[in-house]
This record gives structure tokens, sequence and C-alpha cells, in this order.
């Protein structure tokens, strides 16, 4: 994952901390649904959480960015 140069931050970048798998109410009354939630902590020691329906091609503890709401 390239980083900015000088040691600033990337506003976007950050390493995943937790993925979680959570089973949430569907949109028909007693449906329910996986969703994964990735905690990114960002550069700036923010943290970011993201809710995703597939499976997410990441690990904990590896470096992320995210684009468009997602963790890529």
């Amino acid at each position: 994952m390239p980083r900015r140069s000088g040691g600033a931050t990337c506003a976007n970048c950050g390493t995943v901390e937790a993925i979680r798998t959570v089973v949430v109410a569907g949109p028909a009354e007693g449906t329910k649904r996986t969703a994964y939630r990735i905690t990114v902590r960002m550069d700036d020691g923010s943290f970011r959480t993201l809710s995703q329906a597939m499976p997410p091609s990441v690990a904990v503890g590896e470096a992320v960015r995210i684009t468009d709401g997602a963790v890529v």
C-alpha cells in the first residue's frame, strides 16, 4: 500500500483493526442477513467502521485504503 513520502499521513489509509460478522434484520419481517463490519485505524489515529455484505478480502493487521466507502 503506497503511503505519502516525507512522513505525511494519507487521509484515506489505515490498518485493519478488527473484522466482525454480524446478523442484521432484513427488509422483510423475520428475515436476517449477514454483514461484515471492518474497523480501520486510520493513519491519523482515528477509527472508521465500514459495513459490507460480502466477506472482506482483507485481514486484521493489513494496510488498506478506504475508497468510495469501501476497504481496498
